[in-house]
């Protein structure tokens, strides 16, 4: 009664508990399209069976947005008109 997802087989007491309860412990070791390994709770979505992350899954590695360094920029105060230096993104 093993099941197959992303290339990781899910044991049988996980299938069984995904049935009774509607979601399982975390899982690790699924591996993404792009080859990268993760962790997730499977959980049922009506009839489908989908992925649930967990902040401890998630490593700043894997993030895929990047973060530059902030730095000062000018921005105008519209009621005084004088320049002053902000912190921002951009």
């Amino acid at each position: 009664m093993e099941k197959t997802i992303c290339q990781r087989e899910v044991p049988r007491e996980q299938v069984l508990k995904l049935i009774e309860t509607g979601k399982t412990d975390l899982i690790p070791r699924f591996i993404s399209k792009k080859g990268k390994p993760f962790s997730a709770f499977l959980k049922l979505e009506g009839s489908k069976v989908g992925f649930e992350f967990s902040r401890e899954s998630w490593s700043p590695k894997s993030s895929s947005r990047k973060l530059g360094p902030r730095r000062l920029r000018p921005s105008v105060n519209v009621r005084s008109g004088q320049i002053e230096k902000s912190i921002g993104s951009g």
